[in-house]
């Protein structure tokens, strides 16, 4: 009977923290409109064309200064810009210079180096992930498949800002079976993202399943046994 107990109530957990995340991945899509675009970094590769004017379909790669090369206009610095900025600098340049009188130019990301983040521990896909567009916490889980049955109920952000390291330390119950969006924080290039591995007990004596146990989050002893 007890280890009953124990099995419908990891399953309401794992049910509550599912549609906590549901609830929170649709609250970050109906914010998506008001996040800020995504800026374009070193590393990066850009497609741009000008309409009407084919010769200058051009593809680059952003330097390590944070230039590319354009025809007629040399170097043009584009770091820290999104697409519509960099759109709308290319066409100031080609105007300026008198090369194209209307410029209308497109320009599309065709590879994203810049903005790199590594998941660590217990999540079903770790390794380095690109950053395509403006992350929350509950989308990168997302992408790496959500943590594994061992993980803890808690993972580490860590974050360098200048030559600053630091750490946050977000609460997955409080973050999604809760609703705090407020913990669904947006993800950065650079962050190191770990999913520790959840605590354990170790129930001995005369019990059907004598042994290691997860530490669940307010679990009694009569639920451990």
């Amino acid at each position: 009977m007890t280890q009953f107990l124990l099995a419908c109530t990891r399953s309401r957990r794992a049910a509550a923290l599912f549609f906590g995340m549901l609830l929170t991945l649709c609250g970050a899509v109906a914010q998506a409109a008001t996040l800020p675009d995504y800026q374009i970094g070193a590393g990066d590769t850009l497609k741009i064309s000008v309409f009407e004017n084919p010769e200058l379909a051009t593809e680059a790669r952003v330097s390590q200064t944070g230039q590319i090369r354009f025809p007629l206009v040399d170097l043009v610095p584009v770091a820290g810009l999104t697409v519509d900025q960099v759109e709308d600098l290319v066409g100031q340049r080609l105007k300026d210079g008198n090369f194209v009188l209307h410029p209308h130019v497109t320009v599309v990301i065709t590879g994203y180096r810049s903005q790199q983040v590594s998941v660590l521990g217990y999540v079903a896909k770790p390794g380095q992930y690109s950053l395509e567009k403006v992350t929350r916490l509950s989308d990168l889980l997302a992408q790496v498949g959500g943590t594994l049955p061992t993980a803890a109920d808690e993972l580490v952000v860590q974050r360098t800002v200048g030559d600053k390291k630091g750490r946050v330390v977000i609460d997955l119950n409080r973050t999604f079976m809760d609703g705090d969006a407020e913990r669904d924080i947006l993800i950065q290039g650079g962050d190191v993202i770990y999913v520790p591995k959840a605590s354990q007990i170790f129930v001995e004596g005369e019990v059907v399943h004598p042994g290691p146990a997860r530490l669940e989050h307010g679990m009694t002893v009569s639920q451990a046994i």
